[in-house]
């Protein structure tokens, strides 16, 4: 404790935050609570709307190594919220508070947030805050969605694969298949989408098997899956 690195900057509003909100203030980053999850961190930052509404909500963002983040792809030149305010007159709709991180109880990811009635430009005698709780399907943070077209989508080479393979996956409607590449990109005989069963419910881990194969291929080697 008797040397501390210097303060680094990670988190800055950009011009797709001023154009959401536009003001003389604009937008300031409120807080962030951030957690490790699987093989890196999510963050879930408070979005604060100095200049237009005075409203505290949340989005979603990413790290590998909690210094370099990555936030939501903006549609529509928008970021979507990972927890909007409620409506106008609702107890959630002035400022919103996550906690530290979420919990996982089987399928489902549930966070506890603090939320204020009113925005913060309201004197504290006029805000009531209350505790709400928010779900979400277990991995949800993010998906891959093909709509009514086929979607297409390959991993990087991965090290160490094997045994059973299952996908979290809502294919209601249409249809997931998968395929298993080696490094080159060739596809394992036995293992290509035309082999596959395919995926047609909906869950979080749902077993993707060939017709001669219930496990991924055997190999030393990094292979490449294709959905």
């Amino acid at each position: 404790f008797r040397k501390w690195p210097h303060p680094e900057l990670v988190l800055v509003p950009d011009e797709i935050d001023d154009r959401m909100h536009p003001g003389r203030m604009g937008v300031q980053f409120y807080g962030l609570t951030s957690f490790a999850y699987e093989s890196g961190y999510i963050g879930l930052l408070w979005i604060f709307r100095t200049g237009s509404g005075g409203q505290i909500y949340v989005q979603l963002v990413s790290s590998r190594d909690g210094i370099n983040w990555t936030r939501a792809e903006a549609k529509g030149g928008r970021r979507p919220a990972a927890l909007p305010n409620g409506p106008d007159g609702s107890w959630d709709a002035g400022c919103l508070f996550t906690s530290s991180h979420p919990l996982v109880e089987g399928d489902t990811i549930k966070l506890w947030y603090g939320a204020w009635d009113k925005d913060h430009r309201k004197p504290d005698a006029a805000i009531t805050g209350r505790v709400g709780l928010a779900t979400l399907r277990k991995d949800g943070f993010a998906s891959l969605d093909a709509g009514n077209k086929t979607g297409t989508v390959t991993t990087r080479r991965l090290k160490g694969l094997g045994g059973r393979l299952s996908v979290n996956a809502r294919a209601k409607g249409g249809a997931l298949a998968a395929e298993v590449l080696d490094a080159d990109g060739t596809v394992f005989p036995g293992y290509s989408r035309t082999e596959c069963n395919r995926v047609s419910g909906n869950g979080i881990d749902q077993p993707v098997t060939w017709k001669a194969h219930k496990t991924l291929p055997v190999s030393n080697k990094p292979m490449r899956l294709r959905f």
